[in-house]
């Protein structure tokens, strides 16, 4: 099976959602910073879920980002938050 495992079940995660809308907002102001989609997975053992197989981002500016955050996204991020996983400051 392709696709994330979920090492504390010991199993392989299974798609629920695909094209998953997220909005990714920028560092410390919360604006709209990109648009990605990507697929949902769940662990079959325990629920957890978590969003991966993301393709290239619709960034700020181009004529289809505002339309389709207007139109509404499933999950919101903060770009910060994604910094400091990365391990930067």
């Amino acid at each position: 099976m392709s696709g994330p495992a979920h090492p504390k079940c010991g199993v392989w995660m299974r798609p629920r959602t695909n094209g998953v809308s997220m909005l990714e907002t920028e560092d410390g102001t919360g604006q709209p910073y990109k648009l990605w989609h990507g697929d949902l997975w769940e662990c079959p053992a325990c629920g957890e879920q978590v969003l991966a197989g993301f393709g290239a981002p619709i960034e700020k500016g181009h004529p289809s980002f505002e339309p389709l955050v207007l139109a509404g996204v499933d999950v919101t991020i903060n770009g910060r938050m994604r910094a400091l996983a990365e391990g930067s400051e």
